[in-house]
């Protein structure tokens, strides 16, 4: 019997149309494949991951810049709690047997002429799905459904899919050999948690 599959899509690095940002040169999206039996439970043990962290009556957003950085409703939380958390979030993934697939563009190596009738994220999009758009591909003909956008604060799948495509951006815009603690735990995490469960992987285009 085929497995039906959910994908929480998220993304990083999205700057628009603007190519030349020094700070997010690749942009990212992610997709979490979760089987639909495992999509409640995963949603309640990320839930529960949360609140047992949390004793104040904020039930925060898994979000990947924040948490690692600090920001807004993690903010005054110590450093390691937050790489903490952050792998305990990851670590979900395994049990819960999901698959990851993400798609990069090389903003830097775009002209501005190609993004006239698409953008970077469009690009990366149609990476993920190998389906039909600008650059030729494979013909999608397994999709039962279409995309719906949900708001990532009320949505666990989607903040999952955050937490992995702010990982795989970060690590790779600091090098996989990097010199602060954060980074080297964020690389940890990303090379036990996430990359064994990529299944379909692109280099970023263009390469």
């Amino acid at each position: 019997m085929s497995v039906v599959w959910l994908a929480y899509v998220d993304e990083s690095g999205n700057t628009g149309r603007r190519l030349d940002d020094p700070d997010q040169p690749v942009h990212w999206v992610v997709a979490v494949l979760v089987p639909e039996e495992n999509v409640i439970p995963l949603t309640h043990a990320a839930q529960e991951l949360v609140s047992q962290r949390r004793t104040d009556d904020l039930v925060p957003e898994l979000h990947g810049a924040a948490l690692f950085g600090g920001g807004g409703a993690w903010s005054g939380v110590p450093p390691a709690e937050r790489v903490a958390i952050y792998e305990e979030a990851l670590t979900l993934l395994t049990p819960h047997e999901c698959v990851v697939a993400h798609a990069s563009i090389n903003k830097t190596k775009l002209t501005p002429g190609s993004t006239q009738k698409t953008t970077p994220h469009l690009l990366a999009l149609q990476f993920l799905a190998s389906g039909t758009g600008v650059v030729p591909g494979r013909v999608v003909n397994r999709v039962i459904d279409t995309v719906h956008f949900v708001r990532s604060e009320d949505n666990r799948g989607v903040q999952l899919a955050d937490l992995v495509a702010y990982a795989l951006n970060r690590v790779n815009r600091v090098g996989w050999k990097p010199t602060k603690a954060g980074d080297r735990a964020l690389m940890s995490m990303l090379n036990r948690h996430v990359v064994p469960r990529v299944r379909t992987y692109r280099e970023s285009w263009p390469s």
